[in-house]
């Protein structure tokens, strides 16, 4: 489905997504998902690393590592 305000779709069983002005959103049944918009994205893989950047820096976590985190310049 598309219109002015953006787009959005879906393969059943697979993967689906939207994207508009504010920012773009999507995942994949059982992999990935994420989210992106002006304020930053975010990220994770099932049971994988997983983290979230923005203008403040960015933070994620592997599981079974630990965390860490880089603040912005």
């Amino acid at each position: 489905v598309a219109g002015p305000q953006g787009a959005a779709g879906a393969i059943p069983g697979g993967p689906g997504g939207a994207a508009g002005p504010a920012g773009a959103a999507g995942t994949i049944p059982g992999g990935p998902g994420g989210v992106a918009g002006p304020a930053g994205a975010a990220g994770a893989i099932p049971g994988g690393p997983g983290g979230v950047a923005g203008p403040g820096g960015a933070t994620g976590c592997i599981p079974g590592v630990g965390c860490g985190s880089v603040p912005a310049p």
